[in-house]
């Protein structure tokens, strides 16, 4: 049983000295335009997806988060600071986004896989080392919730659904600043 125990804490030191070694040898690429290996992305992915889900279980959700008005205020959010990075339905990311490494994942698969409250965390404290800001200073905590609900519609939305509801919602908000009723019968 020694034997094992001793073995085991070889094992363990001889790894931690060979992870330092690396790590400090600065021979793994960091460089943008070269891609992680396959190991690196899923580990990260990994930590990530733990560290979100044990964060976000002290977030609650505010009742009623999918009401019309939330999902519409968080419609104009998204189109102006979740857009450029991670696109929409029928609409790809800015040309800058594709350089980014990781790059910003498309949020209609991360609303089928995430809980609101995740995606909420996200956006309130960021992802560091993967280009996602924290919006806790640019947003106030009811922007936030409203940009969570709209993304969590994403999944139900085809590119032309996506593309009515962004019509509507310029004609509506063109109707509010000119003091006249929206055209084509809004909601």
């Amino acid at each position: 049983m020694r034997n094992a125990l001793l073995g085991i804490a070889a094992f363990v030191v001889l790894g931690a000295i060979g992870a330092a070694a690396f790590l400090w040898s600065g021979v793994y690429p960091i460089g943008a335009t070269t891609q992680h290996s396959r190991i690196v992305y899923d580990l990260v992915e990994v930590m990530v997806r733990r560290a979100v889900e044990e964060s976000a279980d002290q977030v609650v959700a505010p009742a009623r988060l999918d009401e019309e008005a939330r999902i519409r205020a968080g419609l104009a959010v998204y189109e102006g600071w979740c857009l450029q990075c991670h696109g929409a339905p029928g609409v790809a990311p800015a040309p800058f986004a594709t350089g980014m490494n990781p790059p910003p994942p498309p949020l209609v698969q991360t609303a089928r896989e995430w809980t609101p409250e995740e995606v909420f965390w996200v956006v309130d404290n960021g992802i560091a080392m993967a280009g996602m800001p924290s919006f806790r200073f640019k947003l106030t905590p009811d922007e936030m919730w409203a940009v969570t609900a709209f993304v969590e519609t994403l999944p139900t939305l085809s590119p032309a659904a996506y593309a009515a509801l962004v019509a509507r919602s310029d004609a509506q908000g063109e109707a509010a600043r000119s003091g006249s009723p929206a055209r084509g019968g809004g909601t």
